[in-house]
């Protein structure tokens, strides 16, 4: 016990500061939140901790008392139903006590009724959390102390990260799994551990068995730690060569005499479950055969684990059958180790919980699936609103609000927050990211799905945005980067529980599931043709027809591979069509001249087409007009840009179309930039090009329907006003400098609920409804136009880069169909 002792470099002697009285169960809050807040060190301490052993009790508190300046009784009702409330009236009436009273200073940590002897003092009211440091500023003003200095305590608990070896210091909770594991590794050459999504498998293998292994003395292990993804594939391919016993014996052999002083290899593969989402079947069997065939190899052993749901699978692989003593099933944390978890790694570097908070940490982790992925990530959050050393029940609490506990809010909450201070484009970037690093189950539970990081870019991304986006979401521990020494780097979701507890998550999954599945079957028949160029895996007919549906959906993300795969299915369309055409007019006519212009003309519609990206919105009721009348339209397929420079002169090369009215002193409109939205051109010549591309323009209510959704909203994204970034127009002081291409991805967030693409702002966009002017100067429509008859006004719509940015239905106003400038153009439609 601390007692008044002398200082050996001054010959002073010193006096403890404080003793402490407290209940067992308010431990964490005295030692994690009073006596740092107060600034005490060990010496200037004494508490019931520091009784000698053996001693009585009475004793060991006389002697406290005696020599502590204060003496302080942490109050409640633990306090009250402990042994210390027997012995708080003895430190009321002790002798120095009495003589001195402002040496007893009470503390109140709960309300309760307190005993006579106790209520008529002054106390320190703790009750309320806002109050805490306040009032232990009291007690430092009796103590003479100034406030302590802010610690900096590293965090104990990995977040949505596995433990790994370098932690195996802060695993609890899995003793008794990691020594039978351990156990079980120097019995056989092959080991499965199983067990559900969320369980701990990785860090029980990391962090709790191999450095038991490191540290055994009955062998010298050698440890890989591998997954099943295309860096460790050909790593594992590249040192075991073809797999024979004799070559597999050999290359094991190989890699223990690199090693000094190794006896035996164990190959760890992790997430093993990844092998059967391998989407080659050749590379699933080759890895299977050659695990199956390293279990087979004296002084290697083969260490698998494996997520319970895909036990089916390795029933039916060639690693089946596994002996019973071959299989550990790991369940999930309850009870004294789950326990162990929570409160374990904080007392590891000094810190305490509210013995409240663990309970509840204990009460939700139990009705949550992949609980303890959940429980980590909510004690990194908890660990950033310590107070002092003491993780407390509020500040869990706040994390959850009133709908859900705090650990399915925590995942929710970091990510979020993450992807709140990104910008717009960075967001675009993040969601493409999340989304492809997810295996979509068909008929299973969606399922991480590591990806190289050249598979998480699309061609049209700006390098450095990408990295540092990256780069943010790695920082923040949501995703893993992995690889070096000149491979590419691997990407991987920080842990499985964002897929179903991070809501964002889960909608982007929704919202895309069948057009990423589409897009990804894309990719993959595009990497199967690029290796044997077969025409007979280019897309015909529906097929075709469905991915063009895609890709005009989600042109910005299809890598080029895939992009070339599509024209060239495109062009062998069009030369099958071309070839029957020619064929048909040489037989008729038996002159090849014939076929020659009507043949250009249609290379000429194709490429005018391929440049132009469509997609469907299905007909039924929709809102229109200022008055949100309902209307039943058919389904339509709409342009989703505007028609380019480059498309519209096709037509003109076709001598279909005429040449745009640009002024020839504006170079500006020239022909420097054939990706912006074709202007200076007429209504007449707009419907022109349409009828050339078996297409007409859109009606009024029509444009509406596509712009406004089927809930007329006021713009394309909803109701919120325009923002900077989201359309090329006029926005409080900002002046756009001019046209951006048709298909520019700068203002994404300005597409419509559907895809399509600066409805409002760039250019104006004519369409078939008749209008004009009326007394009033208010706009009045009139039917709709044929495209062939002259009529003196038409409706134009959704504001150029030269106006205020409107609403839909404000930026309506009738134009001369004759007449051309600088900041109207056109998109396309049919009735699907």
């Amino acid at each position: 016990m601390n007692e008044i002792t002398a200082d050996t470099r001054t010959g002073v002697q010193t006096q403890p500061d404080l003793f402490v009285a407290y209940a067992e169960s308010d431990t964490g809050w005295v030692h994690g939140f009073l006596l740092p807040e107060l600034g005490l060190d060990s010496r200037s301490v004494l508490t019931p901790q520091d009784f000698r052993p053996g001693a009585a009790l009475v004793e060991e508190l006389d002697r406290a008392v005696e020599t502590a300046r204060l003496t302080v009784l942490v109050l409640s009702r633990a306090f009250a139903t402990s042994q210390w409330s027997a012995f708080a009236e003895l430190l009321a009436t002790h002798d120095t006590l009495r003589r001195n009273a402002a040496r007893l200073v009470p503390v109140l940590l709960e309300a309760y009724e307190l005993p006579l002897h106790l209520d008529f003092r002054v106390r320190l009211d703790f009750t309320a959390r806002s109050r805490w440091e306040a009032e232990a500023g009291r007690l430092r003003q009796l103590l003479e102390r100034g406030p302590p200095p802010t610690e900096r305590l590293p965090c104990p608990y990995p977040g949505l990260l596995a433990f790994g070896p370098e932690e195996a210091g802060l695993f609890f909770g899995r003793d008794r799994e990691s020594d039978d594991i351990s156990r079980r590794l120097g019995q056989h050459s092959f080991l499965l551990v199983v067990g559900p999504s969320g369980s701990g498998k990785s860090s029980l293998v990391s962090a709790g068995v191999l450095p038991r292994l490191m540290a055994s003395d009955s062998a010298r292990w050698l440890v890989h730690t591998l997954r099943p993804d295309a860096k460790d594939l050909r790593w594992l391919t590249g040192t075991f060569g073809d797999g024979s016993p004799d070559g597999l014996g050999e290359s094991v052999d190989t890699l223990l005499r690199a090693a000094p002083g190794a006896e035996r290899l164990v190959c760890f593969l992790d997430q093993a479950e990844a092998i059967f989402l391998l989407p080659s079947k050749e590379d699933r069997t080759r890895l299977l055969s050659l695990l199956d065939g390293l279990r087979r190899v004296d002084r290697c052993v083969v260490l698998l684990a494996v997520r319970a749901d895909f036990y089916d699978h390795l029933m039916t692989s060639v690693l089946w059958p596994i002996a019973p003593g071959e299989r550990v099933e790991i369940a999930p944390l309850r009870s004294t180790a789950l326990r162990e978890a929570i409160t374990r790694p904080a007392a590891a570097v000094g810190a305490h919980l509210e013995s409240v908070l663990v309970e509840r940490l204990m009460h939700d982790a139990g009705e949550e699936p992949g609980a303890l992925s959940l429980l980590q990530e909510t004690m990194v959050l908890l660990w950033e609103r310590r107070t002092r050393r003491l993780l407390t029940v509020s500040a869990y609490e706040d994390l959850g609000g009133p709908d859900r506990n705090g650990l399915t809010a925590a995942l929710a909450t970091r990510a979020d927050a993450s992807l709140a201070v990104l910008t717009t484009a960075q967001r675009t970037i993040a969601r493409r990211i999340f989304l492809r690093l997810v295996q979509l189950g068909e008929g299973r539970q969606d399922t991480r799905r590591p990806q190289v990081v050249s598979a998480l870019r699309a061609p049209g991304d700006d390098p450095a945005l990408f990295d540092a986006t990256l780069r943010h979401l790695t920082d923040r521990r949501l995703v893993t980067v992995s690889g070096t020494g000149g491979e590419e780097p691997v990407v991987d979701l920080g842990h499985e529980a964002m897929i179903a507890h991070w809501p964002t998550l889960s909608d982007w999954i929704d919202e895309n599931r069948a057009s990423e599945m589409a897009r990804r079957r894309i990719e993959r028949d595009a990497a199967d043709w690029r290796s044997r160029r077969d025409p007979g895996e280019l897309y015909r007919r529906r097929k075709l027809a469905d991915a063009l549906d895609v890709a005009a959906r989600r042109e910005h993300e299809l890598s080029q591979n895939a992009t070339r795969f599509l024209a060239a299915s495109r062009r062998l369309r069009l030369l099958v069509r071309l070839g029957l055409a020619t064929v048909v007019a040489a037989a008729l006519a038996g002159v090849a001249w014939l076929a020659k212009a009507p043949v250009r003309d249609a290379w000429l519609r194709h490429q005018a087409d391929a440049l132009s990206p469509t997609l469907t919105l299905p007909g039924g009721p929709a809102l229109v007009g200022p008055d949100n009348r309902r209307v039943i339209f058919p389904s339509l397929r709409v342009d989703v840009h505007e028609v380019s420079n480059q498309q519209y002169r096709y037509c003109v090369q076709a001598l279909q179309c005429p040449q745009p009215a640009e002024p020839a002193d504006d170079a500006h409109f020239a022909h420097d930039d054939r990706s912006r939205p074709v202007v200076w051109v007429t209504a007449y010549d707009a419907e022109q090009f349409c009828t050339w591309l078996g297409r007409r323009l859109p009606t009024e209510p029509e444009w509406e329907r596509i712009a406004r959704g089927t809930d007329g909203a006021k713009y394309p994204w909803g109701n919120a006003a325009p923002k900077l970034g989201q359309i090329n127009a006029i926005i409080g002081n900002h002046e756009p400098r001019g046209l951006v291409a048709a298909d520019s991805a700068a203002f994404k967030s300005g597409d419509s609920k559907d895809g399509v693409q600066q409805l409002i702002g760039n250019v104006r966009e004519w369409t078939a409804t008749q209008a004009r002017y009326n007394a009033k100067r208010q706009t009045v429509l009139e039917g709709n136009w044929n495209g062939r008859d002259r009529v003196i006004g038409l409706a134009i719509m959704g504001d150029g880069y030269m106006s205020e940015a409107d609403s839909v239905t404000d930026s309506l106003y009738p134009g001369a169909p004759i007449l051309t400038d600088n900041e109207t153009g056109f998109r396309c439609v049919t009735t699907a």
